[in-house]
This record gives C-alpha cells, sequence and structure tokens, in this order.
C-alpha cells in the first residue's frame, strides 16, 4: 500500500540530523560525507520530510551566499518515495527561503535535474565536467616563472577569501575555512615574486573519491600547477569538476589518467549571466557548493 504524502511532516533540519541524511546520499551514489552535511546544514537552511515512524525520507538545503545568490543543493528522496513530487516541494521551499533574503537561486544540475529545473525558470550558465583518476600519474610541478606554488599556511584566511570572492562572487568564508582543516597537505597556494596570492587550490575528503577544489587562479598555467601539487597529497581515487571551458586543464588532467564521467550545468534562477568569473574558476568545490 502506497503511503499519503501528507503523512509527511516538514521541519528543519540541525546537526543532529546529519546521520540521518547521509544514507541518503550513499542510496544516490553520491561522495558526501557527514563533514559535507554538517557544514550545509550548519550554514544553510536545510529542510527535511519525516515519515510518521520519524525516518527521514527526504532533504533539500539552501546555502545562502549574500549579497547575490544562494545555492540548491542535496535535493535527494529515498526510493520508496520518489517520483511524487517531493523533490519539487523541496525545491520549491529551498528556493522561497533565498527569495526571502532577497537572493537568486543557483544549482548545477545533473541531465535529469536539468529537465527538472529548465521548466521552473532555472537558465543554463555553462557545463562542468566530472574527472575521476583511480591512481593518476603525477607529473613534476612546473608552475610559470615567477610563480612559488606551495602548501597554504596554516594562518587566517580572511585575504585569500577575500580574493577569492572577486572571482566566485561572495564571500565564502566557512566553506574555505572547512576544506583547509579537512586537508591541509592538500591546501596549495601560488604567489609572485612580491608574495601577492595569484592563486590557491583546496581538496576534501570524500565517501567514494578525495575532492580537488575549489581551484581558482589568475591564468591555467597556474591552476594545473596547483592541482598537480594538490595531487601529490591525495591518495587515489579523486574526482574534480572542471568548467568545460579549461579544455587545457581537461587535457591535461587526462594525460595523467583522469577520465570523464558525467557532466553537469551551473544553471541559475532568470538569469542568463553567471555570478562568478569561470574564466578563473579552474575546478568548482563540488556540485553542492558551487
Amino acid at each position: 500500500m502506497t503511503e499519503p504524502i501528507d503523512t509527511l511532516a516538514q521541519r528543519r533540519l540541525t546537526i543532529m540530523d546529519v546521520s540521518a541524511a547521509l544514507p541518503l546520499s550513499i542510496e544516490a551514489g553520491w561522495n558526501q560525507v557527514a563533514a559535507d552535511w554538517t557544514l550545509m546544514v550548519c550554514t544553510g537552511h536545510a529542510l527535511g520530510l519525516v515519515d510518521p515512524a520519524g525516518i527521514l525520507v527526504a532533504t533539500g538545503i539552501a546555502v545562502p551566499f549574500p549579497p547575490g545568490f544562494g545555492r540548491l543543493c542535496m535535493i535527494l528522496v529515498t526510493e520508496r518515495w520518489r517520483n511524487r513530487g517531493l523533490a519539487k516541494r523541496l525545491t520549491r521551499a529551498c528556493w522561497q527561503a533565498l527569495a526571502r533574503e532577497s537572493l537568486v537561486a543557483a544549482l548545477d544540475a545533473t541531465d535529469a535535474g536539468r529537465r527538472v529545473y529548465l521548466p521552473q525558470g532555472f537558465r543554463d550558465q555553462y557545463t562542468l565536467v566530472r574527472l575521476k583518476a583511480d591512481l593518476p600519474v603525477v607529473f613534476p610541478v612546473q608552475p610559470p616563472s615567477g610563480i612559488t606554488v606551495g602548501p597554504l599556511p596554516q594562518h587566517d584566511l580572511s585575504a585569500l577569501c577575500a580574493w577569492d570572492a572577486v572571482r566566485f562572487g561572495a564571500r565564502r568564508d566557512a566553506v574555505l575555512t572547512d576544506f583547509r582543516k579537512r586537508m591541509p597537505t592538500a591546501a596549495i597556494q601560488a604567489t609572485d615574486q612580491a608574495g601577492h596570492l595569484r592563486g590557491y587550490a583546496l581538496a576534501r575528503d570524500g565517501r567514494v573519491a578525495s575532492q580537488i577544489g575549489p581551484v581558482v587562479a589568475e591564468d591555467a598555467a597556474v591552476g594545473i600547477a596547483m592541482i598537480l601539487a594538490a595531487l601529490a597529497a591525495l591518495p587515489g581515487p579523486v574526482y574534480i569538476d572542471v568548467p568545460d571551458r579549461h579544455s587545457t586543464v581537461i587535457e591535461t588532467l587526462r594525460s595523467i589518467g583522469f577520465v570523464r564521467e558525467r557532466c553537469f550545468t551551473r544553471m541559475v534562477h532568470g538569469r542568463a549571466a553567471p555570478f562568478d568569473h569561470p574564466d578563473q574558476i579552474y575546478a568548482i568545490a563540488g556540485p553542492e557548493l558551487g
């Protein structure tokens, strides 16, 4: 017997719900670990649908990045409740949470998700390519002349966050600080001879693979050098999500063992122009956080 959807209760999720939410992303085959859920629940508007037995059966999160936009993510429904409009219901609720803060909804959609979001007024921005390597062959790092690539110092990240905000389109201090703490050996920076920041790369642990990103740099050569430096500190397998405009980066990664696994489409509600500067973003933080 099919359970009626009006038996489900919608409520705000807290850090106490992370252990119940994690099985939903595992069921979907996604890469998140408990630390990812904790970050998003603590920084975003996290909603869940709970059945009469108190079991969490669906989730949706809106992570605000003021002043312009917020990210919709973790729209998940357990298998026995799928195809009954719950994902659309949670998407709408998350979207409304952002609208109340005068923020535009953005997301990175799978091909199936894109077909759902287009009729709701979301517009394509650009395509992202997910590459995966089980054990990449790492070449020696060869940064451009005058650029030094090395570990990101363990100190206050406020200057880096300000530099990043110009390129990402908003401050994301909580995300960058969290990633820096989780995998410090893979936190890389690029500086010029005057000591000015020219790029950085971060990584995090995942359930299926480590994930490199974000990687933000002033040109492709710096971005590639930092990716290679981060790879040297990571065990395989590894994911990285690269805007498809960066063909040089994609071909370099393929040459060391990465293969194309899937694509995502960056979408923004009712807006043709991206909030970020994709010409300087060589890998995103992941489809959940952009």
